[in-house]
């Protein structure tokens, strides 16, 4: 254990409890005030995981002027890089479905597009419910946090963080209705036309698929060791799926369709 003596800079002594306070966010439940993410639970870890004695006097109007602006730097901190890490897990697999997929035919076009939405959204389920990483235990927790506060009655360290993630979820959105574009072209695929413009479309057809990601997230509606097997590839051939990815095919076999002259109306259904 360390001796009285030591002393540490305000910003060694950020970086420790901020660290601590990842790790903590790693173990415990997500709650929508981040209760459990408290000084006293963090100074309690340091000591047993470090032999460190922090105290509150040491932190508090020292280092944060609340509880909350602490809180609000261990999320932004678990956060940080997480954005290209999650991306690449979702996309990567998508790059490598594209180099093999086949795209001479409509067969091979509608196949293309189940396994890159797939393969992508198991990876992405993947990424984000089965890590025991706190950055992801923290990407979960923002999602949490997206609640329809009363903004005037929350205090400026909340409003700051509520704000942060609700850019954080925006800029996410973007990135995933993007992508969407990107695989409906390489496919081929097309709104159906009785959604209207292809264009505002798109854009409807990504918004809901990425909620409908989110809300899969929050629920665990499956064990992580609890996979999913269905008949669903080419000539009845057994796929791995997670919920989340089953659903959202679903979803986008009723709102997509393949496109192109040399499909006829009965083939156009994915």
């Amino acid at each position: 254990m360390e001796t009285p003596k030591t002393r540490r800079s305000r910003s060694e002594l950020r970086d420790l409890v901020v660290a601590a306070g990842r790790e903590v966010l790693s173990e415990i439940e997500p709650t929508l005030g981040y209760e459990q993410l408290n000084y006293a639970r963090v100074f309690d870890h340091l000591e047993a995981t470090q032999g460190v004695r922090v105290t509150h006097a040491s932190v508090h109007d020292r280092i944060w002027p609340s509880q909350q602006a602490f809180q609000f730097d261990v999320l932004r901190a678990s956060l940080d890089g997480l954005r290209e890490e999650a991306w690449g897990t979702f996309a990567e697999p998508m790059a490598a479905t594209a180099r093999a997929a086949d795209l001479t035919t409509p067969d091979g076009r509608r196949d293309a597009a189940r396994s890159l939405m797939r393969l992508s959204q198991n990876a992405n389920w993947d990424a984000v419910t089965l890590s025991e990483r706190s950055q992801v235990r923290a990407y979960q927790m923002l999602h949490f946090s997206l609640a329809p506060f009363d903004q005037e009655k929350l205090s400026s360290e909340r409003a700051e963080l509520y704000q942060f993630m609700s850019d954080l979820r925006e800029t996410t959105m973007r990135r995933y209705i993007s992508l969407m574009k990107g695989l409906a072209k390489f496919c081929g695929l097309r709104p159906v036309p009785a959604l209207g413009d292809p264009e505002e479309a798109v854009v409807e057809i990504a918004r809901a698929a990425h909620l409908m990601a989110i809300g899969f997230m929050i629920d665990h509606m499956a064990p992580p060791d609890e996979m999913r097997h269905l008949p669903t590839g080419p000539g009845g051939a057994i796929e791995e799926w997670r919920p989340v990815s089953l659903a959202i095919w679903n979803y986008l076999r009723g709102v997509f369709e393949l496109d192109g002259d040399d499909v006829s109306p009965d083939q156009r259904h994915l």
